[in-house]
């Protein structure tokens, strides 16, 4: 067979599909052979590699192209868009590094490939940048002041001051709660309450539920639970969230704290509490 030696020369042209289709880049190339002469009409593969920090760096993503060049020798792929060796085109770190484009042809159509070249990106990664990080998602905080949570049963004295315990004497159990509204679909990360247990006997729990709206079943997505004697204020955190995406359609949310006593006067003192969550991307 006809031993090929190739010069290539290549255009970059930068464009996005819609949202439904993956993101690509359009290659444009014209294949010549050592004479110069066009290659027309005629099946030719690729192997397109990207590298990262340098031209002699490491691939981070790899796919092969079988194209047909055109009466001109012209023939255009979709990088991003071929059959995948390794990585992965859409986890690209675009905006953390420097890529090279590293282009390799059979002119047969097989998978003898000879290196075309290695070429920097310059403008299409910030394009790629800009793009991911637009469906980045972001994270939020809700915080909840003690001042909002409400006693669950008559008969229970609260007291306002640097957060609030219950006063009444009672020997039983206090239970507060404060209303949650979140976004539909929204995702929990941490559910984390802030607490003075300055108890040797008693201890807060925190939880962050869901209650059905049809019968009113609260479901725990995240519990923590206060430890030991303290005067200060302490942060309890739960990062492991049961059923984490929110769904307003069903159901509301609440956090509910247990007081395990009211004899304890300030010695039991809830702070507030606060939620982290992101927005997925539509």
């Amino acid at each position: 067979m006809k031993k090929f030696t190739l010069i290539f020369g290549f255009i970059f042209l930068v464009f996005w599909l819609n949202a439904q289709t993956p993101q690509t880049f359009s290659y444009q190339a014209v294949a010549r052979n050592l004479a110069g002469d066009l290659i027309k009409n005629q099946n030719v593969s690729f192997r397109v590699s990207i590298l990262q920090t340098s031209s002699s760096g490491s691939a981070v993503y790899r796919e092969t192209h079988i194209a047909s060049t055109n009466a001109y020798g012209l023939v255009m792929l979709k990088i991003g868009g071929g059959t995948v060796e390794s990585g992965s085109f859409a986890s690209i770190s675009w905006g953390t590094d420097i890529y090279f484009l590293k282009i390799e042809m059979d002119p047969a159509g097989g998978s003898s490939y000879v290196l075309m070249g290695v070429t920097q990106f310059l403008s299409v990664p910030y394009a790629l940048f800009a793009e991911n990080t637009a469906h980045t998602p972001k994270e939020h905080y809700a915080s909840f002041g003690a001042e909002g949570f409400i006693p669950m049963y008559p008969g229970m004295v609260l007291t306002y001051l640097y957060g609030v315990y219950i006063s009444s004497g009672s020997s039983s159990n206090a239970y507060l709660r404060s209303p949650v509204n979140l976004p539909d679909g929204a995702e929990i990360l941490e559910v984390k309450f802030y607490f003075v247990d300055n108890s040797t006997t008693y201890d807060i729990e925190g939880r962050f539920r869901r209650v059905a709206l049809s019968s009113g079943g609260a479901t725990n997505m995240a519990t923590v639970s206060s430890t030991g004697a303290s005067s200060s204020v302490t942060s309890y955190v739960d990062n492991t969230i049961s059923g984490p995406i929110i769904s307003n359609k069903d159901n509301y949310y609440d956090l509910f704290i247990d007081l395990k006593s009211q004899t304890q006067d300030n010695y039991l003192r809830v702070i507030g509490a606060a939620i982290k969550y992101r927005l997925l991307p539509d």
